[in-house]
């Protein structure tokens, strides 16, 4: 998945986006939690959601944010929820709004798929949905796995080294180094 070479590489890179995450991580998990505005733009900037995501879309993704945060749901769940309530399939957006909630599963990104040897299926894909929910449990063991290995013990040593890990799992140091990898 990646070498000591790669995450030593990364490593340095990452602590702007550290810093945003755990800023996230802290409104979010803040006794009252609530998807206020500046809490929402903090959000889509780090996340990577877009201005043509329009204000409908994004009022059904955070008003399950806030549903989440308050009753936790699986990757799978939250794939056809926001399936439901946007009519798009958004596996990564999926994967972002469990995953902030519980900081121990998975992002699906672009280039974490890449670095997984990964890739999404094709938007015309007849099972196409069915198919997203079997690559998120692939990428989620691989990453598990992976962690358990030398390199990955590497990287969590050295990532604590860094940065502080106060709401950073290790399945998020990892994301974070995937992400990085280009």
């Amino acid at each position: 998945m990646l070498s000591r070479a790669q995450i030593d590489a990364a490593l340095p890179k990452l602590g702007d986006g550290v810093r945003r995450y755990r800023e996230l991580q802290t409104t979010i998990h803040a006794a009252k939690f609530s998807a206020s505005l500046p809490f929402r733009r903090k959000y889509c900037y780090f996340y990577g959601i877009t201005p043509h995501r329009d204000a409908q879309w994004q009022s059904q993704f955070f008003d399950l944010l806030v549903s989440v945060r308050y009753a936790p749901m699986v990757f799978s769940d939250a794939l056809d929820e926001l399936h439901n309530r946007t009519r798009c399939v958004e596996a990564s957006f999926a994967s972002k709004l469990v995953a902030s909630v519980n900081t121990d599963l998975p992002v699906i990104d672009k280039y974490v798929l890449l670095n997984a040897g990964l890739r999404l299926p094709y938007p015309s894909h007849s099972a196409r949905i069915a198919e997203i929910k079997r690559l998120y449990a692939k990428l989620d063991s691989m990453m598990r796995s992976f962690l358990g290995t030398p390199d990955g013990r590497h990287l969590v040593a050295e990532f604590g080294v860094r940065y502080s890990t106060t709401l950073i799992s290790e399945i998020k140091m990892l994301d974070f180094v995937l992400w990085q990898t280009r």
